[in-house]
């Protein structure tokens, strides 16, 4: 798939934003990204992907990473409750 990521200072997440339209995420999913070390919020509407890093601790609860994700779909302009949020939690290494 052709994804293309966009965000708050995007033509198109400012103008939708700006005309007073509360989007609709097809789904959000939070998961451990190993390279930067921090949690990444990823809305997916359609074929298109918003990501944004959080600074949660590794070790976060499954409440704080949902909670993180809501904001994050808020801050982005789309309807918090309006799209399935998965949390992918990777196994601590011992």
């Amino acid at each position: 798939m052709g994804w293309r990521e966009w965000g708050p200072g995007s033509e198109a997440t400012e103008s939708k934003i700006a005309r007073g339209f509360t989007m609709r995420a097809d789904r959000a999913e939070v998961s451990w990204d190993s390279e930067k070390s921090k949690w990444v919020v990823r809305i997916a509407v359609g074929e298109e992907v918003v990501r944004r890093y959080c600074d949660l601790p590794r070790n976060a609860a499954e409440n704080e990473l949902r909670a993180a994700a809501q904001k994050t779909l808020i801050d982005e302009g789309y309807e918090a409750d309006g799209a399935a949020i998965t949390i992918q939690q990777q196994p601590h290494a011992a």
